[in-house]
């Protein structure tokens, strides 16, 4: 059986929908991880500017040429190339926003304001995709999105 990882967004702006991932799993330290993820906000799950709707995704590692090792997203409806990536914005780009993002899932510490954008982002992206891939040790797993927006 696949281990499942959740993602719940709780927030969406033109900076983006934001969320945290949770692993309950870890087996080998017998902890639970968590980090945040940001992707582009909800645009009726339009290709290169949407995040994508919820429901459940098998995951696998992939070497990507231009990012190297990450996850890939499988079975997105009229979505391809969905990626686990570094990066620290993915604001709405039809808006003028900043954005790392083409409608991959960004990893980072936690959240914060980058003024020298005016928006906000994920911090501390590369070690907290490091640490996340390190953990997963490449296993597949399945994601569980879940929409569980505030204002």
């Amino acid at each position: 059986m696949m281990e499942r990882i959740l993602l719940l967004r709780d927030k969406m702006s033109d900076d983006g929908s934001f969320g945290t991932i949770v692993t309950p799993f870890f087996t080998v330290t017998g902890n639970p991880w968590a980090c945040q993820t940001l992707e582009l906000p909800w645009l009726d799950n339009e290709p290169c500017f949407s995040c994508i709707p919820e429901g459940v995704y098998p995951c696998i590692w992939y070497m990507s040429g231009h990012f190297g090792g990450v996850y890939l997203v499988q079975n997105v409806d009229g979505r391809s190339g969905i990626l686990t990536h570094s990066g620290n914005l993915a604001g709405n780009r039809k808006l003028g926003r900043k954005s790392h993002s083409l409608g991959c899932i960004l990893l980072g510490k936690y959240r914060a304001f980058f003024k020298e954008v005016g928006q906000m982002g994920v911090a501390l992206s590369k070690p907290t995709c490091n640490e996340f891939f390190q953990k997963m040790n490449r296993r597949p797993f399945e994601l569980d999105i879940r929409n569980n927006w505030r204002s």
